[in-house]
């Protein structure tokens, strides 16, 4: 670490000024690479950090660190979420200026360390142009697993859903389902008994009072996908087939319309849903935001090729 820098637990008196870093070291950069900002509002950053603090005062295993020089400037953050099989770490923002002096290494092999403490390994999402992070989360035991196309919009209401396909809102009694379908989704190349969990992260999500949260899509009986807070950059979406996730999409989106500002992010896995892809872009309407790199620090896992996946920016 920097011989001038202490890396801590995030003081709760520290949440709004974290949340306004994160906020500007990625609305900065984004705005030198010609890319749209970030976070265009503070409130969704301060929304994130928020969280992470909440479910930190439940759980150990949810932690946010900072950065802090001698002369008590916050140079750096970074968020983790290790309750599930992979930890997920995002965001993590370097206070603009202070890139290149170990304070982005000393953040995140400390940020790693601690949540290898609680669970098998550790994911993230890494921007596309950013060519200056990506080497060193290599460097810190990072993989790139995956390539990710985000798109974002909202479908048009007269689009119709597939038919034969249901979807619900998600209860308790659905979770094992829904995690069983995370598990056919993100597996190890080597190891079929390794089994990838999400089901806290889930669990959550149900119980939130938010109606779209979480959906479920049904074929009959079974359940043949599920989403969970798509509205927001770090939901994610597995489905069954290419139908089950469109079903998915437009009911999340006839409860979206309703509220002025929220649309629909998909970190979609376009080389291996092709046609979810084409329908995403075309009929349903969305555009592109922005390529990312998956990353992972368990060097075997696979994406499963016969399932609709997409993932989010936290890992």
């Amino acid at each position: 670490p920097h011989s001038r820098m202490e890396i801590t637990l995030l003081d709760s008196a520290l949440l709004v000024p974290a949340a306004e870093l994160i906020q500007e070291a990625f609305n900065e950069f984004n705005e030198k690479m010609s890319q749209p900002p970030e976070f265009p509002e503070l409130k969704i950053t301060q929304a994130i950090v928020e969280h992470n603090q909440d479910l930190a005062k439940m759980n150990p295993v949810c932690f946010t660190l900072q950065a802090t020089l001698t002369d008590g400037t916050l140079a750096g953050v970074v968020v983790v979420d290790a309750r599930d099989t992979f930890a997920r770490l995002g965001p993590i923002a370097i206070r603009t200026g202070g890139q290149g002096k170990g304070v982005g290494r000393a953040l995140m092999q400390a940020a790693v360390e601690r949540a290898k403490e609680y669970t098998s390994a550790v994911a993230l999402c890494q921007m596309a142009f950013n060519t200056i992070s990506l080497p060193l989360y290599n460097s810190v035991g990072f993989d790139v697993i995956e390539h990710l196309v985000a798109v974002r919009g909202l479908p048009p209401a007269t689009l119709e859903p597939p038919a034969g396909i249901n979807v619900t809102r998600a209860r308790l009694e659905n979770l094992d389902a829904c995690d069983a379908l995370h598990q056919r989704a993100v597996r190890d190349r080597t190891r079929p008994d390794f089994k990838v969990s999400r089901r806290a992260d889930i669990e959550e999500r149900i119980q939130s009072d938010d109606a779209a949260q979480v959906l479920c899509a049904w074929d009959g009986a079974r359940c043949v996908g599920y989403c969970a807070a798509i509205d927001d950059v770090t939901g994610h979406l597995v489905a069954e087939t290419t139908e089950a996730a469109q079903a998915l999409v437009l009911a999340a989106a006839a409860i979206y319309r309703q509220a002025e500002d929220k649309q629909i992010t998909l970190h979609m896995v376009a080389r291996l849903s092709p046609a979810f892809f084409r329908w995403a872009l075309g009929d349903a309407k969305m555009r592109v935001q922005r390529q990312l790199a998956w990353m992972c620090t368990h060097a075997n896992t696979v994406l499963a090729d016969d399932l609709v996946f997409c993932g989010s920016i936290s890992g």
